[in-house]
């Protein structure tokens, strides 16, 4: 019997692959998993565009992936840099294909594309498991176990070095919505894939932050007045050292699929087809190296 801990968005999209491939399971959650109402999705996340090639494979599967659900939105992406930092000296990078690289349109402006704004709450809400709403102890199951238990991967491995970091989402409206995914001075903006609404997000060091914080940076961007009309607050949790997933098996028994932070939806289609393999074999022999869940282990 496989055992799959965890309903929120990592949890739930795996479930949902598992499904596809015909694997029995049983899903537990507690239903406080506190997905986004909506996320984000591009290659270029931090201060380089320079990738890795398993970026580039993931961003690949993710492409594939967001095209052919229709809680997502396609959107090409506009990012402001500072002239001369990292950033701006990396964007002739050709560590990606040439269809994916930044062009420049001004001195402290790159677009590129293809970007994604995503209904992650009707996504995960939409996958056709059943959840048995319960707080399990993992010593009492007989059988495999999935730990897709978000920021309680933390109590799993003690040993291992992890960053815990609020994330916020706004939702607002106003009279003109942008033509693209912005990226400007820290802040994310884009049109809902209802296409009826603002999400903005990005920007958050503390909870308790002015409201009107991230729409006075949305004004400025499309040069109107943009109202405040909800906020989301949540935690993402990353391990400390490289800040990539954790996917696969400890031992025969305890398979880990957690650590996504703030990228998860850029991940989670390659790490689910990943996963699915991994079961499938009980190896780890489809996880490359870089991502696998015992990567820290000091033996």
């Amino acid at each position: 019997m496989i055992h799959l801990l965890g309903d929120g968005l990592a949890g739930r999209l795996l479930a949902r692959t598992l499904k596809q491939v015909g694997v029995e399971f049983v899903q537990y959650g507690d239903g406080c998993s506190n997905t986004p109402p909506v996320g984000f999705v591009h290659l270029f996340q931090g201060r380089t565009f320079h990738r890795d090639p398993i970026e580039v494979e993931a961003f690949a599967r993710a492409i594939r992936f967001w095209r052919g659900v229709p809680w997502a939105r396609e959107w090409e992406v506009e990012r402001t840099v500072t002239p001369g930092d990292r950033l701006a000296r990396s964007a002739d990078t050709e560590s990606v294909p040439a269809e994916w690289r930044p062009v420049k349109v001004a001195e402290d402006t790159y677009r590129y594309g293809p970007g994604f704004v995503v209904q992650a709450r009707e996504l995960t809400e939409a996958v056709p498991v059943e959840v048995v709403k319960a707080r399990v102890d993992p010593g009492e199951l007989k059988g495999t176990i999935i730990h897709a238990t978000g920021l309680g991967i933390a109590s799993l491995l003690p040993g291992y070095r992890w960053d815990t970091n609020p994330g916020r989402t706004v939702k607002a409206k106003a009279s003109s919505l942008p033509d693209r995914l912005y990226l400007k001075a820290g802040c994310h903006l884009g049109i809902d894939p209802d296409g009826q609404g603002l999400t903005i997000g990005g920007r958050v060091s503390s909870k308790g932050e002015a409201k009107d914080d991230e729409t006075r940076l949305a004004s400025q961007i499309l040069g109107v007045p943009v109202d405040f009309v909800s906020e989301w607050w949540g935690k993402r949790i990353a391990n400390a050292l490289d800040r990539w997933p954790l996917v696969g098996w400890l031992n025969e028994d305890t398979f880990v699929f957690a650590g996504f932070g703030g990228r998860a939806m850029f991940w989670l289609p390659y790490c689910c087809e990943l996963a699915s393999q991994s079961l499938d074999s009980r190896t780890n022999d489809a996880i490359p190296e870089k991502l696998r869940a015992d990567r820290f282990r000091a033996d």
